[in-house]
């Protein structure tokens, strides 16, 4: 799988790019190309103009404006929905608290200035009811809400350490998510 990587919306617009892996994917080079992207109207520009058979998109349980049009888009045209950030940088492995802040060189803390942090915290801890006496952990109750949707494909959740890893793959055998848990996220 060949995927730009968060191309201007020049280049997604632009036929050359997409001419250019058709061909390489007619002359076996490449067996399958897609896209990553910022905004979820870039990828329905992707489906439409480059014929993209994945879609990498931030897609989590704080950040669900993917699924609004861009999931059902790509499902009309069997496009592999590729969701990056599912755990929301970390924020949603349950890990954080109200009044932490992030330090040094920390790529989140630009991201997530002290008001902003604390506001996506207070939506965090309205959220652990998916982890309290379920059987499931926040972050995989997090991963799970990801691919509960059926546009979606795979996750590929970050790690740091080997009990993240674990933790992740444990998600699989992990309790799904229920249509009443599902429906109360929706409030959050």
């Amino acid at each position: 799988l060949y995927q730009l990587h968060n191309p201007p919306r020049e280049v997604i617009e632009s036929s050359a790019v997409w001419d250019t892996l058709r061909e390489l994917k007619d002359k076996t080079r490449i067996a399958h190309y897609g896209i990553s992207i910022g905004k979820p109207e870039e990828g329905i520009v992707a489906i439409e103009k480059g014929g993209v058979e994945t879609i990498q998109v931030v897609y989590n349980l704080l950040n669900r404006e993917a699924a609004k049009e861009l999931f059902d888009a790509a499902s009309k045209q069997s496009v592999g929905i590729i969701v990056r950030v599912p755990l929301a940088s970390g924020l949603l492995t349950g890990k954080y608290k109200p009044g932490d802040a992030f330090a040094g060189a920390d790529h989140r803390k630009d991201s997530y200035p002290p008001e902003k942090l604390a506001a996506t915290l207070a939506r965090v801890e309205k959220l652990r009811f998916l982890s309290e006496g379920t059987g499931r952990t926040l972050a995989q109750a997090a991963l799970k809400f990801c691919l509960a949707h059926p546009a979606v494909s795979v996750v590929i959740p970050g790690i740091k350490t080997p009990a993240q890893a674990e933790e992740n793959i444990a998600a699989a055998a992990a309790p799904d998510l229920t249509p009443d848990e599902l429906a109360r996220i929706e409030a959050v």
